[in-house]
């Protein structure tokens, strides 16, 4: 058997740590797996089903310019972001522990927000995350969304959003196949 340590405050530095766990009172150093050896930042909690560790990081990216068309004229019109805007983005982190001495890595995968958790075995995947609420200007208008979307293994497909309260905080706990959603008391 092995088991994972997880720094104590709940989330990671996107390091993950295996010791074969199956003497307790005498844990083995198996692998090592870091993950934040580039841009990439605010990594989840990791949560685990069938062997595989899930988790989530973020990055920035420069947003693509956005093209907009008249119908009626045929005329496009290009509106390239300002050199100072950046879009945050967040990714799954998958790791597979089928051979826990050589950990596998899948390539991250775009996801909507940060990963609240996992149910139906890693394939239902629980993100928190904003939106863009503008698409021609880049603007955000604060409220934030949960997200059930369905992972195959490559790639995430989104099945279902609900916009959360804008009313601060709004903590969503994923126990399995139940979500939790916190919402604050009103003065």
């Amino acid at each position: 058997p092995i088991g994972f340590w997880w720094p104590y405050w709940g989330g990671n530095s996107g390091r993950l740590i295996a010791f074969d766990v199956g003497d307790s009172a005498a844990p083995k150093f198996v692998s090592d797996v870091n993950l934040a050896t580039n841009q990439w930042w605010n990594f989840s909690p990791a949560y685990s089903a069938n062997g595989l560790a899930y988790l989530s990081h973020q990055s920035f990216v420069k947003p693509p310019p956005i093209i907009t068309c008249d119908d009626s004229t045929g005329t496009c019109q290009t509106n390239d972001p300002p050199d100072w805007v950046w879009m945050q983005r967040w990714y799954l982190d998958v790791v597979d522990y089928a051979d826990p001495k050589e950990p596998a890595v899948r390539g991250p995968v775009n996801i909507p927000g940060t990963l609240k958790g996992i149910s139906n075995g890693g394939e239902l995947l629980y993100t928190v995350g904003p939106r863009w609420t503008a698409s021609t200007n880049w603007w955000y208008d604060g409220p934030e969304y949960l997200d059930a979307s369905a992972y195959d293994g490559v790639e995430v497909h989104l099945v279902d959003s609900l916009e959360l309260s804008r009313a601060w905080p709004h903590p969503v706990m994923v126990n399995g196949e139940h979500i939790f959603l916190g919402s604050p008391s009103v003065a």
